[in-house]
Order: C-alpha cells, then structure tokens, then sequence
C-alpha cells in the first residue's frame, strides 16, 4: 500500500473495518469501510494504490485529516473483494451445513415419517464432501490473508530496526546539551592580587639593592619573583575569564523521544507477529487436515464406485449363470446370438406419419358425417319438399330472419 504523488509516502497508520450489515438500511456507497491517514506530505494530489490498483486520489490535506465518517474511501480497493468472497464462501458453507442438519431431516427422513420422503435420505451425506471442500477454500483464503498481514508486519519490524539503527545513530552525534550564552571577561580580583605582590616585590628588591649588591643572592631570587609575577600578570590580561551557559537540546530530546516511540512500535509489531504466525500455523494446519480428509473421503468414493462396479459384474455373472443353468436344464445347447439388439438412433413412429395419415382420414369421415347427418334431418327446408311429401300447396312462406 503506497501513496502516489508528487513525493511517494508510506502509509504510516491503516483502519481496515468488516463489511457492514446489510439490514441497517444502509447502501455500498454510504459505507466507510477503511481509512488511511498519511502524515507529513507536500501539498498536491496523490493517488493510494493498493496492491497496483489504484483506490482513491485527494489533495495532501485529506489525506493528512480525513473524514471519520462518509464514503472517503468506500468499498474500493482489493482488501474487500477478498472479504466479499469470503463472506459468500462462508454464506453458501452455512447454507449446505444447514441443510445437511436441518432438524426436519431427523422427522422426514430418518424417523416416523420417513415414509414420505425417506427416498431422500441418500442426499444427506453428499452435503459432507461439499461442506468440507467449503471450509477448505474458506481456511486456505484466511491463510492467505493472514501469511500477507504477518508479511507486512514483518516488513514493517524492518523498517523499525533501521529507523531505531538511524535514531541512535544520530543521537550518539548528537550532543544532549546546547550552549545559549558565551561571556569573556578579566578577572578583576586576580589582577588586583598578581599587582598588589608584584608591587611587594619591587619594595622588597628595592631596600634589598639599597643594602646589597645586585649580584646577591636573595636579590636575584626577588628579580626571578618579580619576572613570574609579571608573566603571570602578562598571560591573564591575554586570557580573559570565558563564561558558558548552556540548555537542553530540543534535538536531542526529539531524537531520544523518537527512537522510544520506535522501539516500543517494535515491540509491538514483534507481538503482533508472534500472535499472526500463531494463526497461520493454525489456518495452514487446518488446511492440511482438511485436504488430508479430502483425500480419504476420495478413496472412499473410489473404493465405493469399485464395490459398486464390482456388485453390478457379480450380477451379470450370476444372470448368465442362471440362464446357462437353465438352458442347460431344458437341454438347449444350440442357441446363439445372430445379431445383438441396438438402440435405433431414430424412433420406431414418427409424428409426421400420424400427421399425414390423419389429415386425410380425418376429413372423410367430417364428410360423411355430414351427408349422414343431412340425410338424417327430417325438416322441411323448400315450399317443394312440403308440397311433395304433405300433397298441400303452400300459401305464404316466411324467410329465415324474419325479413
């Protein structure tokens, strides 16, 4: 997870929050399911790619304080499609587990009333393959999951060693205290004291050369005297008394404070590892039993399968042996089979014959129906049929409809 922009930054703190419940009313796009804050960026746009897929792109500013609530970043990026898949793996998993244990299966099927659908008693061990195949897809997907999280934390426990190797070694250059305040001055007091011997001194040579020759001893040790305590003045006047105030190092202090923060952070990172390579030993042991199980519950479907296979050919055998015992007790040996039956790729009757022999039939007796059924009728339809059959003339006759 990286943010793309003027200068790349890394992500320094991520929220990843669950899918939310869909009955609070609420849809996809009103949902915050994640947010990143980023610290420290230049202004201009960035771009938060996750996994080489691009998610979001917003100013410095909203990354640096983004919104707690709204649809900052809602339902993008890789991280939820792998949670929407597994949140439907699980959904199906817990639909066959509960049709596999429904407790009308224990009424129906298998106790007084399996008279009624007891037929369907053979489905309920075939929800087990499919059950397990389910929690193995859904711990391999949690493996995964978790093998990436202990990846980034362990990459993260990295980055934390190198910056706490970068922070100490900026803080052994990095002195703990800062002078504010240098003052140069001459030391009045020593001055006054290196004068006022000096001054002794030249009294004492003088009542000395007033009683003695220069060459004498006690003499020349006060000219020795009188040299040092003008040197001593000479230096003193050269180098004046320096005064320092010094204060803590805000620096330093950062540093040291920093290099706390990452230590702790590391620690943290170390126990978030320890708890996450747990889980993954635990997930990939599941899975390994898992797949184990698949494997027996393979086998025995193919023991099945053979056994079945095996039952169906000890039938044939004992059929042919029936019939041969058979034919051998009516003493028929010489029966053979000319030529064996075959499916017929067409049927024996098609439709279309039924179609064109009925349509002819069928009109030949509407036909005769009808003549049958005109010669049948005994009304009087024309003023000659009544004259003829009654011997009556026919005086008026009414048209049929009145008219």
């Amino acid at each position: 997870m990286e943010l793309k922009g003027e200068t790349p930054q890394q992500v320094l703190e991520e929220c990843l929050f669950s899918p939310p419940d869909p009955d609070h009313g609420r849809t996809r796009e009103d949902q915050t399911d994640g947010i990143v804050i980023a610290k420290g960026l230049k202004p201009g746009r960035y771009t938060l790619v996750i996994d080489g897929k691009p998610v979001r792109t917003a100013d410095a500013e909203t990354w640096m304080n983004p919104p707690l609530f709204g649809s900052f970043i809602a339902w993008k990026g890789p991280w939820l499609d792998q949670a929407e898949k597994l949140r439907q793996t699980i959904v199906e998993k817990n639909r066959l587990y509960f049709n596999r244990w429904r407790p009308q299966n224990e009424t129906y099927l298998f106790g007084f009333r399996k008279a009624e659908q007891g037929k369907n008693a053979v489905e309920i061990p075939q929800f087990d393959p499919l059950v397990e195949q389910l929690e193995k897809e859904i711990a391999l997907q949690r493996l995964n999951e978790f093998e990436a999280t202990l990846n980034q934390t362990q990459a993260a426990i990295v980055e934390s060693e190198k910056r706490i190797h970068a922070l100490g070694g900026q803080l052994a250059k990095t002195s703990p205290r800062l002078t504010t305040l240098v003052r140069t001055s001459d030391n009045p007091l020593l001055l006054q004291q290196l004068k006022s011997t000096l001054l002794t001194l030249e009294l004492r040579r003088t009542e000395l050369l007033s009683k003695f020759e220069p060459d004498y001893r006690p003499v020349q040790e006060i000219e020795k005297e009188i040299a040092q305590t003008q040197a001593t003045i000479a230096a003193e006047e050269k180098a004046p008394v320096r005064e320092e105030a010094t204060d803590q190092n805000s620096i330093y202090q950062w540093l040291n404070q920093e290099l706390a923060k990452a230590k702790a952070e590391r620690v943290s990172l170390q126990g978030r590892a320890a708890e996450t390579a747990q889980v993954v030993r635990t997930y990939r042991e599941k899975a390994m039993a898992l797949g184990q199980k698949a494997v027996g519950q393979q086998e025995l479907m193919r023991d099945a399968k053979a056994a079945e296979g095996n039952y169906l050919l000890y039938l044939n055998k004992r059929e042919e042996a029936r019939i041969s015992d058979e034919l051998d007790r009516k003493r028929i040996v010489n029966v053979a089979i000319a030529e064996a039956a075959t499916v017929p790729a067409l049927p024996a009757t098609s439709p279309w014959l039924f179609v064109l022999l009925g349509g002819p039939v069928a009109a030949l007796l509407s036909v005769g129906a009808a003549f049958i059924a005109d010669f049948l009728d005994p009304t009087l339809r024309t003023a000659d049929e009544v004259e003829q059959l009654l011997n009556v003339s026919v005086l008026a006759a009414m048209p049929k409809g009145g008219r």
